[in-house]
């Protein structure tokens, strides 16, 4: 068939070629992502971000009380019980203050951060916000009382070794 010519399409969004003459385009692999057609590589998940599936054209945000530490993530974690996180798209959890844990798993706020036994919430925190713990969950903060000072959110280099995962 003399004459006939070759049209030449970009590869949709979520799926790339890297090779001149490539005979077909290949999704992106879990944990990377193109958004746009055309691509000649997939980008990685941004921190706080993942992707599950593969020809994605855009990353999730981790949900409130989980994180993505890596580039490139395929899943995110939840905050262990001496943290939160109370944002989606975290890529660490803040620690809860000091002698506090969560008794939420995968917590995304520091009002479920109480007191741990032989320890009491002193005068830096609100009593309603940091009250002593306990492993049946009482002492909920009361919604209905009104604005409250919260703790200044708390961060460390060593966020990996403080985390344990649920």
């Amino acid at each position: 068939a003399a004459g006939l010519m070759t049209l030449c399409e970009p590869c949709a969004a979520g799926t790339y070629t890297a090779a001149a003459a490539a005979s077909s385009c290949s999704r992106c692999a879990i944990g990377t992502y193109a958004p746009l057609p055309g691509a000649t590589s997939c980008s990685d998940c941004a921190l706080g971000t993942f992707s599950n599936a593969t020809g994605q054209v855009k990353c999730k945000a981790c949900a409130a009380g989980h994180y993505a530490p890596r580039f490139g993530a395929t899943h995110c974690f939840q905050c262990g019980p001496l943290a939160y996180a109370p944002l989606p798209g975290m890529w660490r959890c803040h620690d809860c203050p000091n002698n506090a844990r969560s008794v939420v798993p995968a917590s995304s706020d520091v009002a479920n951060c109480r007191c741990i036994h032989g320890t009491y919430p002193n005068q830096h925190y609100d009593r309603e916000i940091l009250q002593p713990w306990s492993p049946d969950g009482i002492g909920v903060p009361n919604a209905s009382a009104g604005p409250r000072a919260v703790p200044p959110l708390l961060t460390t280099d060593r966020w990996p070794a403080r985390l344990s995962l649920l």
